[in-house]
C-alpha cells in the first residue's frame, strides 16, 4: 500500500468546489494535496488555496507535464461527459460531481473507458453519508421496523424566484431532477436495489418567466417481483421548490413493526457553508446537537402498546467518500470503491426512465 500524498486537480471553481470538495479534501492532508485548479477566466481559488497552480484548460495541464493522481469535476452537468472522457483518456482517476452525466449511454461509455485505461471513475454521491440516511439504513438493516412496506423521501426547498444560474436554464442536465432527485434515487437504490419499473411526474410548478426547467418531481420506484422481499414496497421520492413550511419532511418509513419519521436536512451542507470542516471541528461536524432535530421512532412494547420516542440521528460523515477514494488509490484496488460507477449510471437510468414516464404517463420497465 502506497502512503504517498495524492495530487489533486479541481476542475471548476463554483459553489460545489468551494463548499463540498475542497473542505473535505483538505481535511485529509495525509492523503491529498490540491495542486491545480482549472479556472477558465478568474483566479478566485487562490483566495482559498494560495499555493495552487491555476490552469485555463486541460490541454495546458497536460502540456505542463503535471503529475495528477485524481481529478474532481465540479462544472455544470452538461460538461461532465466530455471532461471526464478527456481525463480518462489521459489515465487520470476521476471523481465527477453528481449527477454523473446526463445520459445512461454516456455513463456506460465512461465506465468502459476507465476500465480500458486502468483508472477509476465515480460520482460524488455524498448523501449516502447524510446522518439521517445512515440512521434509516441502520433501522432497515437491523429490522427495527420489520419488513419495510413504505419509504418516502423528500428534498424540498422554498424559492419562488429564479437564481439565474445554469441549473435553471433549459440545457441538458439542468433542473431539480438531475440536481436533487439524483440524491434520493441513489439512496433508494442503495437500500432496495434496482426497481422493476419507474413512474414519475415532473413539472414546472413555479411558472416563472425565463425558464421551463422542471422544479418539481414525484418519482415512484416499483418493486413488483413477488419473489423479492420488497415485493409489496412503495417507494416515493419527492422534491419541490415551493414548500414554504420550515419544518420540512425528510423521511417517512413504515414497516410491519414500526415507523420512523424525520424532518429537516442533514446538517453538513450548512456547516460547510459556514466554514466548519471535519478536520477543524470534529467535535460537532455532522452532528445534530439538539434532540428536537432527531427523528421519531414508533414501535410496540411487549403489551402491544405504541411507544414513540426521539431517535438520535447518526453523525453525518461526508469525509468518508474521500477516505474511500484515498484507500482505493493507495491500494490500487478498485474493488474497494464504495460508489461504484455502475451504481452512478443506474441513477441516470432511473432519471431517463422518469422523464420517459412523465411523457407517456405510464410506468416504464427498468
Amino acid at each position: 500500500m502506497s502512503n504517498s500524498i495524492l495530487n489533486v486537480l479541481i476542475v471548476g471553481w463554483g459553489s460545489s468546489a468551494k463548499t463540498f470538495h475542497t473542505p473535505l479534501i483538505t481535511s485529509l492532508p495525509n492523503d491529498f494535496k490540491i495542486t491545480h485548479v482549472l479556472e477558465r477566466k478568474s483566479n478566485n481559488s487562490l483566495k482559498v488555496l494560495p499555493d495552487v497552480t491555476i490552469v485555463r484548460s486541460l490541454e495546458e495541464l497536460y502540456d505542463s507535464n503535471a503529475n495528477i493522481d485524481l481529478a474532481v469535476i465540479t462544472t455544470p452537468n452538461n460538461t461532465h461527459y466530455e471532461l471526464t472522457k478527456n481525463l480518462l483518456k489521459h489515465k487520470i482517476n476521476t471523481v465527477v460531481e453528481k449527477p454523473f452525466v446526463t445520459s445512461f449511454s454516456q455513463a456506460e461509455e465512461l465506465i468502459k473507458l476507465a476500465k480500458e485505461n486502468n483508472v477509476i471513475v465515480t460520482a460524488y454521491q455524498n448523501r449516502r453519508w447524510d446522518g439521517d440516511f445512515l440512521t434509516v439504513k441502520e433501522l432497515i438493516q437491523n429490522k427495527t421496523l420489520g419488513r419495510i412496506v413504505e419509504y418516502e423521501s423528500h428534498f424540498d426547498r422554498y424559492r419562488n424566484f429564479l437564481k439565474n444560474n445554469w441549473k435553471e436554464q433549459d440545457i441538458p442536465g439542468a433542473g431539480i431532477v438531475y440536481d436533487l432527485a439524483s440524491h434520493l434515487i441513489d439512496q433508494a437504490l442503495c437500500l432496495f436495489g434496482e426497481p422493476t419499473s419507474v413512474y414519475a411526474r415532473i413539472m414546472n410548478q413555479r411558472k416563472l418567466e425565463g425558464t421551463i426547467t422542471p422544479d418539481s418531481f414525484e418519482i415512484h420506484l416499483n418493486y413488483d417481483n413477488e419473489k423479492d422481499e420488497y415485493s409489496s414496497l412503495l417507494v416515493n421520492l419527492k422534491g419541490s421548490m415551493l414548500i414554504k413550511e420550515e419544518k420540512r419532511i425528510r423521511f417517512i418509513v413504515h414497516g410491519i413493526d414500526g415507523s420512523y419519521i424525520k424532518y429537516g436536512l442533514d446538517v453538513q451542507e450548512d456547516q460547510l457553508k459556514n466554514g466548519l470542516t471535519p478536520l477543524n471541528n470534529s467535535n460537532i461536524f455532522g452532528k445534530e446537537m439538539e434532540e428536537e432535530q432527531w427523528g421519531i421512532l414508533s414501535t410496540s412494547n411487549s403489551q402491544g402498546e405504541t411507544i414513540s420516542k426521539s431517535y438520535q440521528t447518526f453523525t453525518g460523515t461526508y469525509i468518508e467518500f474521500y477516505k474511500n477514494i484515498a484507500e482505493v488509490l493507495h491500494t490500487k484496488d478498485a474493488s474497494r470503491l464504495i460508489v461504484k460507477p455502475e451504481e452512478a449510471a443506474n441513477v441516470i437510468k432511473v432519471i431517463e426512465l422518469a422523464y420517459q414516464s412523465n411523457k407517456t404517463k405510464a410506468a416504464i420497465p427498468f
